[in-house]
């Protein structure tokens, strides 16, 4: 904002007389009470509107912008940590859109916060804090700043795993490299499940901080017991006992007889006949919802 100085202030017992004065006011009022000037970030929950207000650093300067006025700049820098961000509880899961509100003058203003420049709009990785998974982003369509908790799946970057990323040490430890933050070691779960049966194996692992943002997945796997198979490799990164939500690696560990014979590959292709099925089942979905919308 850039105002005067020495701008017009409002009188005792009288209206603006027209546009331009009552703007002339505002902005006089804004320099008189920029001292005072506050910025606050708030998470709101889209589904309930519940919100809470994050720590914010706030610097104010006053520039000089030529012709006797002054660029009055507000600086905000906020912290967000989900798992203390619902006034010192975790964030619940759901979506989370970030506002900023600014108070200057005698007036408040609330905007989503966003959308950022396309050279400046980028951010870090889906993170497991607090037992949740945690996916900054930017929305579709105007590219606003949002908090996914414990909803994204395909946004996570599993999808793109390929076996490159993964390795079979010979006293038979998986190592999976993810692109998932973790800020110390963090438990998870790794399910096992045969391609061609209905065995599966549960087997409790660890996410260790990698280099950069990412980190890796390590599991022991009991090979004696799955030899001359193909397993699909699923893992749930949170929940409880109740609520576990495994994701799907696009990657299987194929056993061979002899022991230490084990790979990381890609999953076959599905066939035919399983393709059919999965677009009929797509169509009925679809057509469901439409008949569920019309009722």
């Amino acid at each position: 904002m850039t105002v005067r100085a020495d701008g017009p202030r409002p009188s005792a017992d009288g209206a603006p007389a027209d546009l331009a004065e009552a703007v002339s006011w505002l902005a006089t009022a804004a320099a008189d009470g920029f001292g005072k000037a506050t910025a606050d970030l708030v998470l709101r929950d889209r589904e309930t509107a519940a919100s809470f207000f994050q720590p914010v650093e706030v610097t104010r300067e006053r520039v000089a912008a030529g012709d006797g006025r002054t660029r009055l700049v507000l600086r905000g820098t906020a912290t967000v940590d989900p798992a203390a961000a619902a006034d010192g509880a975790p964030l619940h899961g759901g979506l989370w859109d970030a506002y900023v509100r600014v108070g200057l003058g005698g007036w408040t203003k609330e905007c989503r916060l966003g959308p950022a420049p396309d050279e400046r709009r980028t951010l870090p990785p889906a993170g497991i804090l607090a037992h949740r998974v945690v996916l900054p982003y930017w929305t579709k369509q105007h590219a606003n700043l949002s908090l996914d908790v414990d909803r994204a799946s395909k946004a996570l970057g599993l999808t793109a795993l390929t076996p490159a990323d993964a390795t079979v040490s010979p006293d038979d430890l998986l190592t999976v490299a993810l692109p998932l933050y973790v800020p110390d070691s963090t438990d998870v779960t790794v399910r096992l499940a045969d391609t061609a049966s209905e065995r599966t194996f549960h087997q409790a692992s660890t996410l260790l901080p990698a280099d950069g943002a990412g980190s890796l997945l390590q599991v022991w796997v009991p090979l004696r017991q799955m030899r001359n198979a193909s397993w699909r490799i699923e893992v749930c990164l949170a929940g409880g006992p109740g609520d576990r939500r495994f994701h799907r690696l696009p990657l299987v560990l194929r056993a061979g007889r002899a022991r230490g014979d084990a790979e990381v590959a890609r999953p076959a292709p599905p066939s035919l006949l399983r393709r059919l099925l999965r677009r009929a089942r797509g169509m009925l979905g679809a057509a469901l919802k439409k008949t569920t919308r019309k009722v």
